[in-house]
Order: C-alpha cells, then sequence, then structure tokens
C-alpha cells in the first residue's frame, strides 16, 4: 500500500502522445505517482484495502496498473535485488 517512491517525473525529449490522446511537449515534466496508480478504483476493487492476492491474478487489468518498481527503460536500479531479497525471505 506504501511504495517506497510514491511518485517519479521525467522530462519529455520530444513531442509525444499519451494513449489517452493528450499531447505532451518537448520539454515538459510529466509526473507518475505509483501511490495513486495502485489506488485506482477502476482497476482494483476496494482499492485501499490490503489485499495482496490482487497481484495473483493474470494477466493484471493493465501492464501498468501496477508498477513498484516503475516500468521501461528507466526502471528501479534496485528491482533486481528486492526481488531476489523476496524470494530469499520466502524461501
Amino acid at each position: 500500500l506504501y511504495p517506497a517512491v510514491p511518485a517519479e517525473g521525467r522530462v519529455s525529449v520530444k513531442e509525444d502522445l499519451l494513449p489517452s490522446g493528450h499531447r505532451i511537449p518537448a520539454g515538459c515534466f510529466v509526473g507518475v505517482s505509483s501511490y495513486l496508480m495502485h489506488r485506482r478504483a477502476d482497476y482494483f476493487p476496494d482499492p485501499e484495502a490490503f489485499k495482496p492476492e490482487r497481484w495473483a491474478t493474470d494477466p493484471l487489468p493493465h501492464p501498468y496498473c501496477y508498477i513498484p518498481f516503475y516500468a521501461g527503460p528507466q526502471t528501479c536500479l534496485g528491482q533486481s535485488l528486492a526481488l531476489a531479497e523476496a524470494k530469499t525471505a520466502i524461501v
């Protein structure tokens, strides 16, 4: 429920068009909040409740609805370590 990095931002290098139809001009700051994305009621019923089983569905409602390490070419540097630690802790 509480990501280590609740929000992240990037600056667009060139003009882009989002899937929603919004245009992003070059040099524009774009913010992304994983805290808010993980609480979208249109993706997750009862988003404020702690329900780990919601992440067990395959496929997820949207490929980027759960982004604890963000996505794309600039993902979190600690992703591999965190996943290895999680596997170790489970074992």
